[in-house]
């Protein structure tokens, strides 16, 4: 199972996997809640704003495995 959610995660956009390890590292070494939410709002614009994020739901809408560029 832990094996599965792994390459799970690895398979995914990889700026959106990116920048979810780097809110997660943040939010482990910061106790200010404020700054944790506005630095998830940036993140969310950054990946909203990618061809992947596209990519996504076109392969979602059209039932197919998405193939991700990293852009």
């Amino acid at each position: 199972m832990v094996r599965e959610l792994a390459t799970h995660i690895a398979n995914g956009p990889p700026i959106t996997v990116q920048l979810t390890k780097r809110a997660l590292y943040q939010g482990a070494i910061s106790t200010d809640l404020h700054g944790q939410m506005e630095l998830e709002l940036h993140y969310n614009a950054t990946t909203m704003a990618t061809e992947d994020r596209k990519e996504g739901t076109r392969a979602f809408i059209e039932k197919r495995e998405p193939v991700f560029k990293g852009r």
